[in-house]
């Protein structure tokens, strides 16, 4: 799920970490120990809840994710990229 606070804007941080991503990890590593668990960008948490997230996350994600774009500004306005194949 990328982004989930763009696109379910009433799930909590709790509810992302309980309901979804724990038991998405579950089910992935119960298929495939060799896998890793990408997190979402985890800037997009509301300040009030990073806590919960940091706290409860570990066992469960293997890699975090941040968005570093630049020109974000330009890229959003001017998506000119041709699509990958």
């Amino acid at each position: 799920m990328n982004e989930p606070g763009h696109q379910h804007f009433d799930l909590t941080t709790k509810d992302y970490v309980d309901k979804i991503l724990k038991p998405s990890a579950q089910i992935i590593r119960s298929i495939d120990k060799k896998l890793f668990i990408l997190s979402f960008a985890v800037y997009l948490l509301p300040k009030e809840n990073r806590e919960y997230f940091w706290q409860n996350s570990a066992d469960y994600v293997d890699i975090y994710n941040a968005h570093s774009y630049s020109k974000w500004d330009v890229f959003r306005q001017d998506a000119t990229a041709d699509l990958e194949v």
